[in-house]
């Protein structure tokens, strides 16, 4: 893998890479940025079930696309 500044871990890259490549898919800028939308796509479904007027009721497929 390439290292570029949004997968790049800290300035240990250099010497360190091959002992931080478990870590990269976790504690990267990209890493952060996935688990971030999945966080906010759970909370998006959770305020869907909780009956508010602003956010109405997901209809099974969609729950199953945002999910996926």
């Amino acid at each position: 893998m390439s290292l570029t500044t949004v997968n790049a871990l800290s300035p240990l890259d250099g010497r360190y890479a091959a002992k931080l490549e478990d870590l990269r898919p976790l504690m990267s800028e990209q890493g952060y940025m996935h688990r971030r939308v999945q966080v906010e796509v759970a909370w998006f479904i959770a305020l869907s079930d909780a009956g508010f007027a602003e956010f109405k009721p997901l209809s099974p497929g969609a729950r199953e696309y945002l999910q996926g």
